[in-house]
């Protein structure tokens, strides 16, 4: 993944665990401290626009999450224990408590982050964010085309609520299939 611009700062550090955490830090160093988590895929090295953060006096700061980039995996993540490795960046950063904003998939990592600390977590910012569909119990239950033909294809005897222009979003696919939820999954039926 190539960098949308050059990060001021550039970093890595070990976890409690032993794992390796990367970082990168955009805009006006001693300003306002704002943690921007990546979609999926990305990486720290996405910054919207250096120039704008700068002028802004925010210190973005960007993560990589487990197994992107720099940072090392982690076995048995989940959502909420992804945020023992945030606590551990800003306890490292010094950060007080500040915004935390969700790009994309990065957006439920966000919500986790406000969910387990509210103390820390000024307000929360979501931008193009599937919701965590996967974390709730029959959340997919009525929002599924059903059933799953022979050939491991779905097949819709109509389209749910989320779908009536026939775009599946993240609900119609991956959470249930293990499939990617884009690209042409659902087979119209009469």
């Amino acid at each position: 993944m190539m960098a949308s611009a050059t990060p001021k700062l550039d970093r890595t550090m070990e976890l409690a665990d032993g794992r390796t955490l990367a970082w990168s830090e955009w805009g006006d160093l001693g300003g306002r401290p704002v943690v921007l988590l990546h979609g999926t895929p990305g990486s720290r090295l996405q910054c919207p626009d250096a120039d704008a953060t700068e002028a802004a006096g925010v210190r973005l700061i960007t993560p990589d999450r487990p197994g992107y980039g720099r940072s090392d995996p982690r076995l048995g993540l989940t959502l909420l224990n992804w945020v023992d490795d945030y606590v551990e960046l800003a306890d490292h950063l010094g950060l007080p408590p500040c915004p935390v904003v969700g790009w994309s998939g990065g957006g439920v990592y966000a919500l986790a982050c406000a969910y387990r600390l509210p103390e820390r977590v000024s307000s929360i910012g979501l931008a193009a964010s599937p919701g965590p569909v996967a974390e709730v119990p029959g959340a997919l239950d009525e929002s599924s085309p059903e059933p799953i033909d022979a050939s491991g294809g779905r097949s819709a005897t109509g389209f749910p609520p989320m779908c009536r222009n026939g775009v599946v979003g993240p609900a119609g696919g991956s959470a249930r299939s293990g499939r990617p939820w884009y690209g042409p999954r659902v087979k119209a039926s009469r």
